[in-house]
């Protein structure tokens, strides 16, 4: 449903993270030149918040994980496990 919401309606969309925006996101094709073109870890971010009609969409507790690492990976393999266990 979270997916689904993103993709639904104009422009783009985040997940909101805190009232922050997020991935997973959506942005439309009028959008990846410059969004394609940040540099720096906080591009993207800064780059969404700064849309004046950005949609927030929030994900269900627990549904999204932060990646970023190969020990996040693990945590993460781990937790499908015991959920599918």
């Amino acid at each position: 449903m979270h997916l689904c919401a993103l993709l639904a309606g104009e422009g783009a969309a985040a997940t909101d993270h805190a009232g922050r925006a997020g991935v997973p996101a959506f942005v439309p094709y009028d959008l990846l030149d410059p969004l394609a073109r940040l540099e720096g870890k906080s591009g993207a971010g800064a780059f969404l918040s700064s849309l004046p009609d950005l949609r927030l969409v929030s994900a269900p507790p627990g549904t999204l994980a932060d990646v970023d690492r190969p020990e996040d990976l693990q945590a993460v393999a781990e937790a499908l496990a015991r959920r599918i266990a």
